[in-house]
């Protein structure tokens, strides 16, 4: 009787144990749809008249921080763009060597509190010089503490300083153009200590993507959205996409619920037919 008995309570075990398998095998994970167009690593889209470009989307892999957890692959990309109208400036110090028709020039700002130009004097090479005049020897002397000119019958000639030419110098006012590492800039301030150019040119700009973060588009704040290694959305329903997150939540909760079943069953059927053939006493 106790291993009939037994036998009916394993057998029914094994039925609940087996049917929360079955339905394990059979339920389908939901996943996130989100009704918005999908770009790929190249694809350009366009936000409030601004155009955009999907420039890079891999797969990063991170190590774990120790005792098994943290590690992982994650999907992340970029998006670019190119603002035509960005404002950029630049500051020249005072007594400093710049690039003016393609030679070098002194910036030289006068002393004082309302500033409104400073000069550019003509950086002249020497060696130059010396080397174009047949009548003097390439190199000077030094003489009473002075550089000297030589001449080619080697003979001392006057101070270097009095034989180079006048250097050539040029007035730039305050808001004048003033050329500047290819660009066309506007002198916007002048202070004795440095000059300000300020210009506008095209700027490319990145924002980094990452799935489930937000990124701002066109001045709007929109949510990212991986459905593969080599796709990206964007989104602003929030709450559609935080409801099929809840969504697949429930489902793995009760997935592991119906492992536990199936595991508690087959445990509880192999104890109830082990104890049912336990020898009995007397």
């Amino acid at each position: 009787m106790q291993r009939r008995a037994a036998a009916i309570y394993f057998a029914f075990f094994v039925l609940i144990g087996a049917g929360s398998y079955a339905f394990i095998g059979m339920a389908q994970q939901p996943t996130v749809s989100l009704d918005a167009p999908t770009y790929s690593q190249g694809d350009q889209f366009s936000v409030g008249g601004q155009q955009y470009t999907v420039s890079e989307i891999t797969v990063e892999t991170s190590e774990g921080g120790g005792h098994g957890g943290g590690g992982g692959e994650s999907v992340v990309g970029t998006v670019e763009w190119t603002n035509e109208s960005a404002q950029f400036t630049a500051t020249l110090e005072n007594n400093s060597t710049v690039t003016y028709r393609d030679d070098e020039w002194r910036l030289l700002v006068p002393n004082g509190s309302d500033v409104s130009e400073f000069r550019l004097r003509e950086e002249q090479n020497a060696s130059e010089i010396l080397a174009s005049d047949p009548a003097v020897q390439n190199e000077t002397a030094t003489f009473q503490g002075q550089r000297h000119v030589v001449y080619a019958n080697g003979s001392l000639g006057p101070p270097l300083s009095e034989y180079l030419p006048d250097p050539e110098t040029e007035t730039i006012q305050s808001g004048s153009e003033f050329p500047y590492e290819g660009n066309t800039t506007t002198v916007s301030s002048i202070t004795s200590e440095e000059v300000t150019l300020t210009w506008t040119g095209a700027k490319t700009n990145t924002a980094e993507l990452t799935d489930g973060g937000n990124v701002t588009l066109g001045g709007q704040t929109y949510l990212v959205y991986f459905p593969s290694e080599n796709q990206v959305q964007f989104t602003q329903d929030y709450d559609a996409y935080q409801t099929q997150l809840d969504r697949i939540d429930y489902y793995h909760e009760r997935i592991n619920g119906f492992w536990g079943v199936s595991i508690i069953s087959l445990v509880a059927a192999i104890i109830l037919l082990g104890t049912a053939y336990l020898p009995v006493r007397g």
